[in-house]
């Protein structure tokens, strides 16, 4: 018989035992796969890289506040990418409505677009790269930390430093 009086699986194991053993090693192979799912970029070498953030509009003030040097961070996930390597600015660009109900481009006064580069080391994929085990791509928009400014931002560029 498979069970027999006293609930044993083949005279020898308590089905109730069996189940809780069996619970017990799903949870540990579960926990196990998620730790190594989630730092396989610990296995991944980390290289100098260049990430370039842009912002089409931005007070003047704050832009003036970031310098070469600065650190730079993600405020929200306090992923630091690395150093500022460079600062350029140029006329905000906004987009209004002229006298005649276009769309058009224009500037505003006080405001200046930004391009941010930065130099750090994090991981390259063919994706965009990790720092700090969070993915960050061309396109994601993210508030950023720099020096004593805080920007809305934009990831615009991202590359390996031996491609520039």
């Amino acid at each position: 018989m498979l069970i027999d009086e006293k609930g044993r699986l083949f005279g020898k194991v308590n089905i109730v035992d069996l189940i809780v053993v069996a619970v017990i090693v799903l949870g540990v192979l579960g926990v196990a796969y998620k730790y190594v799912k989630s730092s396989s970029s610990l296995f991944k070498k980390t290289e100098d890289l260049q990430i370039v953030f842009y912002n089409e509009d931005l007070p003047k003030y704050v832009a003036d506040s970031i310098k070469v040097g600065d650190k730079v961070k993600d405020s929200v996930k306090n992923t630091v990418f690395g150093e500022v390597a460079s600062v350029e600015t140029d006329n905000s660009v906004v987009f209004a409505p002229n006298d005649k109900g276009e769309l058009t481009q224009t500037t505003r006064p006080g405001y200046v677009s930004m391009k941010l580069t930065v130099k750090g080391k994090g991981i390259y994929t063919d994706t965009g790269v990790i720092f700090n085990n969070t993915d960050y791509y061309v396109g994601r928009s993210l508030e950023l930390r720099a020096g004593n400014g805080v920007i809305w931002t934009r990831v615009s560029e991202i590359k390996r430093a031996s491609e520039q």
